[in-house]
């Protein structure tokens, strides 16, 4: 098994400042932890089911976007999201392959921390290097963990990969080493060790260039 979360320390330059620490308030008591990637100057991407609950049919209330954060500390500040989306096919049918959502923030902390571009890989592809990094834990040290996982069943909307989806890792970015494409989202723990990732295909893009429209109110 290669995909061991190994501590990340050093996280303000590309392209692991892309990579964001989101605090989840689906209200009262229930607090949650994810991850998310800069797509866009205001576009955060991340799982569906960490902005809209289907088991409980309820929508985030506020979420807190952190880019970089780790140790505790938010090298590039906090914000508040002024927008959460998901697609209506995730709603209808909350399957893996459509766990998938975005996260608005107003200003110009996309432009200030970079993102990430999206690419369609091909099984071979899947076969190279890859990378994943996001808060696999909710410990109040919200610290990055990175790991580089070696992929498995892939599918023409999913893959597996050798790392175990704990904690806040739900939306973490996995991208092809020495690049900057994403190929996936990292999206639930598929049994022991195993995370199932949600690839990069045309249904995804297609809402990605619809979010990319969103703008603050």
């Amino acid at each position: 098994m290669s995909g061991i979360w190994t501590l990340k320390s050093s996280t303000t330059e590309p392209p692991w400042r892309h990579v964001c620490k989101l605090r989840l308030d689906f209200g009262g008591n229930d607090q949650r932890a994810g991850t998310g990637w800069f797509v866009g100057p205001h576009t955060v991407l991340t799982a569906a089911h960490c902005v809209f609950d289907t088991r409980l049919n309820r929508q985030v209330e506020r979420v807190t976007v952190v880019p970089g954060v780790s140790g505790g500390i938010p090298p590039f500040g906090e914000y508040t999201a002024t927008k959460v989306a998901w697609t209506d096919r995730w709603q209808a049918d909350p399957t893996p392959e459509r766990d998938y959502g975005v996260v608005v923030v107003g200003g110009d902390l996309g432009i200030k921390v970079g993102s990430f571009g999206v690419h369609k890989a091909s099984d071979a592809e899947l076969r190279q290097g890859l990378v994943i990094a996001g808060y696999p834990t909710n410990s109040a040290s919200e610290s990055m963990y990175f790991a580089e996982p070696i992929s498995s069943s892939p599918q023409q909307r999913c893959f597996d990969i050798d790392v175990p989806l704990i904690g806040g890792a739900s939306g973490s970015p996995v991208w092809l080493k020495n690049t900057n494409l994403v190929i996936g989202i990292a999206v639930r723990e598929h049994q022991l060790g195993v995370g199932t990732v949600s690839r990069v295909a045309d249904p995804m893009i297609e809402s990605i260039i619809e979010w990319l429209k969103l703008s603050q109110p």
